[in-house]
């Protein structure tokens, strides 16, 4: 993390991400998928050294563009990966 950056609270054991999609399970911000999916999504990025965490809003700068690039098992998605390899291997 370079100076001037929002400091991050990050993810580093099972515990954490059990915990972390119970939360966000609780808090209705699943997207209606497997919360036993999204554990095995956020340990795989654990093991391959990855950060998995989140910031507090309130310590990123107005001027700074965020990006969410997690999707908690996001059923829609899953359905149309699903449909797409049906349909190959129909082909």
């Amino acid at each position: 993390m370079r100076s001037g950056e929002p400091s991050a609270t990050c993810l580093q054991t099972e515990q954490d991400c059990l915990d972390f999609v119970r939360g966000c399970t609780s808090l209705a911000t699943g997207a209606g998928g497997s919360p036993e999916r999204g554990v095995q999504m956020l340990l795989q990025q654990i093991e391959l050294g990855r950060p998995a965490g989140w910031v507090d809003p309130a310590s990123i700068p107005g001027d700074v563009y965020t990006v969410s690039v997690f999707g908690m098992g996001d059923r829609s998605a899953r359905t149309a990966t699903l449909r797409l390899r049906h349909r190959r291997r129909a082909e």
